[in-house]
Order: C-alpha cells, then sequence, then structure tokens
C-alpha cells in the first residue's frame, strides 16, 4: 500500500525537478531529448538545412482535447522524452503573421505563424521559394507572463519577430522556442 502511494509521488517530484530551461548561449537542451516515437526528425547541420522541412500548410488548429490535456501530455510525455523535443543548438529569428494562437491549461501558449522571414540570428534571412509556416511554443517559466505575447495574446493577423532554439517536436515538424521575453516582440 505505500508503495502505490510513493511511486506516484516520486514520479511527480522527478518531474517538477526536471531542467525547464538552459542558460543563454549554451547548448544544453531545453527539454529532455526525445527518446520514444519521434517522427523521425531530420539531421540539420545549418539553419539552411531547415528550409525544406518547413511546413508548406499552416498547423490544425490546436482542438479542445490538445488543449485541455496538455497539462497530462506535457509532463508526462514530452518532458519526459515521449513524443517530446528534438533540440538542434541553433537560435533563429522568425518575422511572420499570427494564423493562430493557443493557450493550453498546461500554460504553454502555442501561436503558429505565416512566416514573412527566417533565419540564423543575428544574420539575413534566407530565401523562400515558397510560402512557409512555423510554429512558436512559449513555455511558462521561460517567457515571462508578463511579456508582450502574453498580454497581447497572439492576436490573428498580428505581425511578431520571434527569436528561439530551433526544435524538432516528435509531431512532425519544426518550431521555434524562445528563452526569454525580449525573443517575443510584436512589429507595429
Amino acid at each position: 500500500m505505500v508503495c502505490r502511494v510513493l511511486f506516484p509521488a516520486s514520479l511527480v517530484l522527478v518531474i517538477l525537478l526536471l531542467p525547464k530551461s538552459a542558460s543563454a548561449g549554451t547548448c544544453e537542451p531545453l527539454h529532455v531529448r526525445c527518446w520514444l516515437l519521434c517522427n523521425s526528425p531530420p539531421t540539420l547541420i545549418s539553419v539552411d538545412a531547415a528550409i525544406p522541412y518547413l511546413q508548406t500548410v499552416p498547423n490544425r488548429r490546436l482542438n479542445w482535447f490538445a488543449r485541455s490535456s496538455g497539462f497530462i501530455t506535457t509532463p508526462l510525455g514530452k518532458r519526459l522524452g515521449i513524443r517530446g523535443w528534438r533540440d538542434y543548438c541553433q537560435r533563429v529569428w522568425v518575422r511572420g503573421v499570427v494564423l493562430q494562437s493557443a493557450k493550453s491549461y498546461d500554460r504553454l501558449q502555442t501561436v503558429d505563424l505565416r512566416i514573412e522571414e527566417f533565419g540564423p540570428e543575428g544574420q539575413s534571412p534566407l530565401a523562400l521559394k515558397c510560402q512557409r509556416y512555423i510554429r512558436v511554443e512559449i513555455f511558462p517559466g521561460v517567457v515571462n507572463v508578463n511579456s508582450a505575447v502574453r498580454r497581447a495574446g497572439c492576436k490573428q493577423q498580428e505581425r511578431y519577430e520571434i527569436h528561439g532554439r530551433l526544435q524538432w517536436d516528435a509531431d512532425g515538424f519544426l518550431e521555434i522556442h524562445p528563452e526569454r521575453d525580449e525573443d517575443v516582440k510584436p512589429i507595429a
């Protein structure tokens, strides 16, 4: 009986102690690696190599189930490496128009952008031969809850410039994960 109670409690403790962010300038993963069911992440040696993997159609809207189950699936799945993220240890920037934005019950904000410009941080934008899209995931505790994106809510058709780490989401697409408040800026 005691073991049944202690096991779930120790599992919760382990999840709470998992690293949630890395210090700026290092290549430590923001999240635990994707260990299981990773959906074949591509090998990217440069940001240029990411262009063919950017979405050519927008992601589907997060449905009610995805938004409501995030408080279980993110800590018990993704943060433990089941359908998690692959960190490419490369910072990128994107300017784009918000197509949709949703906040899950785990307070994670998901923003889908139509890309206007995209490139390695601190460099000129790369040439995109066709329209591309990317998802941005803004984690609570990494980007301040009071940041511009949380206040504004990333409304549809607003333009943003977002910087962050390039990640492969095991759901089968590239994402950007901002690391600081100043990584998310609305464009007037």
